[in-house]
Protein backbone atom coordinates (compact mmCIF):
# COMPACT_ATOMS: atom_id res chain seq x y z
CA UNK A 1 0.00 0.00 0.00
CA UNK A 2 1.27 3.45 -0.94
CA UNK A 3 1.25 6.10 1.75
CA UNK A 4 -1.00 9.11 1.12
CA UNK A 5 0.94 12.24 1.98
CA UNK A 6 0.07 15.75 0.81
CA UNK A 7 2.77 18.37 0.35
CA UNK A 8 1.35 21.66 1.71
CA UNK A 9 3.13 23.50 -1.12
CA UNK A 10 2.04 21.13 -3.90
CA UNK A 11 0.16 23.83 -5.84
CA UNK A 12 2.87 26.47 -5.58
CA UNK A 13 5.77 27.15 -8.00
CA UNK A 14 8.93 25.04 -7.69
CA UNK A 15 11.30 28.02 -7.54
CA UNK A 16 12.01 28.61 -3.81
CA UNK A 17 11.76 32.40 -4.00
CA UNK A 18 8.53 32.38 -6.00
CA UNK A 19 7.14 29.64 -3.80
CA UNK A 20 7.81 31.70 -0.67
CA UNK A 21 5.88 34.64 -2.16
CA UNK A 22 3.01 32.35 -3.17
CA UNK A 23 2.95 30.80 0.29
CA UNK A 24 2.80 34.22 1.92
CA UNK A 25 0.00 35.41 -0.37
CA UNK A 26 -1.98 32.22 0.23
CA UNK A 27 -1.60 32.40 4.00
CA UNK A 28 -2.94 35.96 3.94
CA UNK A 29 -6.24 34.88 2.35
CA UNK A 30 -6.63 31.23 3.40
CA UNK A 31 -9.07 32.02 6.22
CA UNK A 32 -11.25 34.43 4.22
CA UNK A 33 -14.86 33.48 3.28
CA UNK A 34 -15.26 30.97 0.48
CA UNK A 35 -16.91 32.25 -2.70
CA UNK A 36 -17.86 29.34 -4.94
CA UNK A 37 -19.42 30.65 -8.18
CA UNK A 38 -19.61 27.21 -9.78
CA UNK A 39 -19.88 24.79 -6.93
CA UNK A 40 -21.45 21.74 -8.63
CA UNK A 41 -23.63 21.28 -5.57
CA UNK A 42 -27.06 19.70 -5.70
CA UNK A 43 -29.58 21.88 -3.85
CA UNK A 44 -31.20 18.72 -2.51
CA UNK A 45 -28.16 18.27 -0.24
CA UNK A 46 -28.95 21.50 1.55
CA UNK A 47 -32.74 21.22 1.30
CA UNK A 48 -32.93 17.81 3.00
CA UNK A 49 -29.71 17.83 5.06
CA UNK A 50 -29.63 14.02 4.87
CA UNK A 51 -26.56 11.88 5.48
CA UNK A 52 -24.94 10.13 2.52
CA UNK A 53 -25.59 6.45 1.88
CA UNK A 54 -22.16 5.23 0.80
CA UNK A 55 -18.91 6.30 -0.88
CA UNK A 56 -20.28 5.82 -4.39
CA UNK A 57 -23.36 7.94 -3.75
CA UNK A 58 -21.28 10.64 -2.09
CA UNK A 59 -18.25 10.94 -4.36
CA UNK A 60 -18.58 8.97 -7.59
CA UNK A 61 -22.13 8.97 -8.93
CA UNK A 62 -22.69 12.76 -8.64
CA UNK A 63 -19.31 13.80 -10.11
CA UNK A 64 -19.39 13.99 -13.89
CA UNK A 65 -15.63 14.64 -14.05
CA UNK A 66 -15.05 11.20 -12.55
CA UNK A 67 -17.61 9.09 -14.34
CA UNK A 68 -16.99 10.74 -17.73
CA UNK A 69 -13.31 9.83 -17.50
CA UNK A 70 -14.25 6.22 -16.73
CA UNK A 71 -16.87 6.23 -19.49
CA UNK A 72 -14.26 7.47 -21.99
CA UNK A 73 -12.23 4.35 -21.17
CA UNK A 74 -15.07 1.94 -21.78
CA UNK A 75 -16.75 1.73 -18.38
CA UNK A 76 -20.56 1.71 -18.58
CA UNK A 77 -22.34 4.44 -16.66
CA UNK A 78 -24.86 1.87 -15.48
CA UNK A 79 -22.04 0.03 -13.73
CA UNK A 80 -21.10 3.19 -11.80
CA UNK A 81 -24.54 3.91 -10.35
CA UNK A 82 -24.84 7.18 -12.27
CA UNK A 83 -28.40 8.57 -12.18
CA UNK A 84 -30.23 8.73 -15.52
CA UNK A 85 -32.89 11.39 -16.03
CA UNK A 86 -33.11 11.96 -12.31
CA UNK A 87 -33.53 8.27 -11.49
CA UNK A 88 -30.78 6.83 -9.23
CA UNK A 89 -28.67 4.08 -10.73
CA UNK A 90 -29.24 0.51 -9.56
CA UNK A 91 -25.63 -0.74 -9.74
CA UNK A 92 -24.15 -2.32 -6.65
CA UNK A 93 -22.42 0.66 -4.99
CA UNK A 94 -19.51 -1.37 -3.64
CA UNK A 95 -18.85 -2.92 -7.06
CA UNK A 96 -18.99 0.56 -8.62
CA UNK A 97 -16.50 1.86 -6.06
CA UNK A 98 -14.13 -1.02 -6.82
CA UNK A 99 -14.22 -0.11 -10.50
CA UNK A 100 -13.39 3.48 -9.60
CA UNK A 101 -10.54 2.41 -7.32
CA UNK A 102 -9.13 0.01 -9.92
CA UNK A 103 -8.90 2.85 -12.43
CA UNK A 104 -7.23 5.49 -10.28
CA UNK A 105 -4.31 5.61 -12.72
CA UNK A 106 -6.59 7.41 -15.17
CA UNK A 107 -6.72 10.43 -12.88
CA UNK A 108 -2.99 10.96 -12.40
CA UNK A 109 -2.10 14.63 -12.82
CA UNK A 110 -5.73 15.76 -13.02
CA UNK A 111 -7.48 18.34 -10.81
CA UNK A 112 -9.93 15.59 -9.84
CA UNK A 113 -7.12 13.47 -8.39
CA UNK A 114 -5.70 16.43 -6.46
CA UNK A 115 -9.12 17.24 -5.03
CA UNK A 116 -9.87 13.61 -4.15
CA UNK A 117 -6.54 13.12 -2.40
CA UNK A 118 -7.23 16.26 -0.37
CA UNK A 119 -10.70 15.00 0.60
CA UNK A 120 -9.42 11.53 1.45
CA UNK A 121 -6.55 12.81 3.59
CA UNK A 122 -7.95 15.98 5.14
CA UNK A 123 -11.66 15.17 5.48
CA UNK A 124 -11.70 11.39 5.97
CA UNK A 125 -8.24 10.91 7.46
CA UNK A 126 -6.96 8.17 5.13
CA UNK A 127 -3.19 7.62 5.11
CA UNK A 128 -3.00 5.22 2.15
CA UNK A 129 -3.95 6.04 -1.42
CA UNK A 130 -7.12 4.69 -2.99
CA UNK A 131 -6.35 1.62 -5.09
CA UNK A 132 -7.81 -1.76 -5.93
CA UNK A 133 -6.19 -3.11 -2.76
CA UNK A 134 -7.69 -0.42 -0.51
CA UNK A 135 -11.08 -0.04 -2.21
CA UNK A 136 -13.05 -1.94 0.44
CA UNK A 137 -11.20 -0.20 3.28
CA UNK A 138 -12.20 3.17 1.85
CA UNK A 139 -15.75 2.08 1.16
CA UNK A 140 -16.27 0.63 4.63
CA UNK A 141 -14.73 3.61 6.44
CA UNK A 142 -16.80 6.16 4.54
CA UNK A 143 -19.86 3.99 5.17
CA UNK A 144 -19.11 3.93 8.89
CA UNK A 145 -18.98 7.70 8.95
CA UNK A 146 -22.31 7.80 7.12
CA UNK A 147 -23.89 5.56 9.74
CA UNK A 148 -22.58 7.70 12.59
CA UNK A 149 -23.81 10.95 11.03
CA UNK A 150 -27.48 11.67 11.51
CA UNK A 151 -27.22 14.38 8.85
CA UNK A 152 -24.61 16.15 6.79
CA UNK A 153 -24.94 18.97 9.30
CA UNK A 154 -24.90 21.74 6.70
CA UNK A 155 -26.57 23.90 9.32
CA UNK A 156 -23.21 24.16 11.08
CA UNK A 157 -21.08 24.90 8.03
CA UNK A 158 -19.84 28.11 9.58
CA UNK A 159 -18.35 26.22 12.52
CA UNK A 160 -16.31 23.99 10.23
CA UNK A 161 -15.21 26.07 7.25
CA UNK A 162 -16.10 29.67 8.04
CA UNK A 163 -18.61 31.62 6.01
CA UNK A 164 -19.10 32.14 2.30
CA UNK A 165 -21.32 31.88 -0.74
CA UNK A 166 -22.19 28.72 -2.67
CA UNK A 167 -23.86 28.62 -6.08
CA UNK A 168 -26.07 25.56 -6.43
CA UNK A 169 -26.85 23.90 -9.75
CA UNK A 170 -30.57 24.32 -10.31
CA UNK A 171 -33.22 26.58 -11.81
CA UNK A 172 -34.36 29.38 -9.49
CA UNK A 173 -38.00 28.49 -10.08
CA UNK A 174 -37.59 24.93 -8.78
CA UNK A 175 -39.65 25.76 -5.71
CA UNK A 176 -39.72 22.22 -4.41
CA UNK A 177 -35.97 22.30 -3.96
CA UNK A 178 -35.20 25.97 -3.38
CA UNK A 179 -37.82 26.78 -0.75
CA UNK A 180 -36.39 24.47 1.96
CA UNK A 181 -32.97 26.09 1.53
CA UNK A 182 -34.40 29.58 1.96
CA UNK A 183 -36.39 28.45 4.99
CA UNK A 184 -33.32 26.96 6.68
CA UNK A 185 -30.85 29.31 8.28
CA UNK A 186 -27.37 28.37 7.17
CA UNK A 187 -25.79 31.42 8.73
CA UNK A 188 -23.33 32.80 7.87
CA UNK A 189 -23.65 31.06 4.49
CA UNK A 190 -25.57 32.32 1.46
CA UNK A 191 -26.83 30.30 -1.48
CA UNK A 192 -27.43 31.57 -5.00
CA UNK A 193 -28.74 29.91 -8.14
CA UNK A 194 -26.51 29.24 -11.14
CA UNK A 195 -27.45 29.71 -14.78
CA UNK A 196 -26.11 26.42 -16.14
CA UNK A 197 -29.52 24.80 -16.45
CA UNK A 198 -30.84 27.78 -18.43
CA UNK A 199 -28.30 27.04 -21.16
CA UNK A 200 -29.16 23.36 -21.56
CA UNK A 201 -31.41 22.48 -24.53
CA UNK A 202 -33.36 20.09 -22.31
CA UNK A 203 -34.58 23.04 -20.26
CA UNK A 204 -35.34 25.59 -23.03
CA UNK A 205 -39.06 25.14 -22.44
CA UNK A 206 -38.71 26.42 -18.89
CA UNK A 207 -36.98 29.72 -19.68
CA UNK A 208 -40.13 31.84 -19.58
CA UNK A 209 -41.15 30.32 -16.26
CA UNK A 210 -37.65 30.94 -14.93
CA UNK A 211 -37.82 34.61 -15.83
CA UNK A 212 -41.21 34.89 -14.19
CA UNK A 213 -40.32 32.99 -11.04
CA UNK A 214 -39.80 36.11 -8.93
CA UNK A 215 -38.80 34.04 -5.93
CA UNK A 216 -36.22 36.48 -4.62
CA UNK A 217 -33.17 34.42 -5.53
CA UNK A 218 -30.26 35.93 -7.40
CA UNK A 219 -28.86 34.50 -10.59
CA UNK A 220 -25.17 34.22 -11.41
CA UNK A 221 -23.54 34.49 -14.82
CA UNK A 222 -26.14 36.54 -16.61
CA UNK A 223 -29.36 35.06 -15.23
CA UNK A 224 -29.98 37.74 -12.62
Amino acid sequence: MTHLSLDPNRLFPADPGTRAIARSLYDSVAALPIVSPHGHTDPAWFATNDAWDNATALLLAPDHYLYRMLYSQGVKLEDLGVPAHGVPGDADPRAAWRIFARNQHLFRGTPSRMWLDHVFAEVFGFDTILSEATADHYYDRIGELAQSARSCDFGHLGEHVGNGLVVVDDRPCEERRSAPIRERRYEPWRFEWGSDRLLEPEFFGHRVRDRQSGDGTTGIGGSA
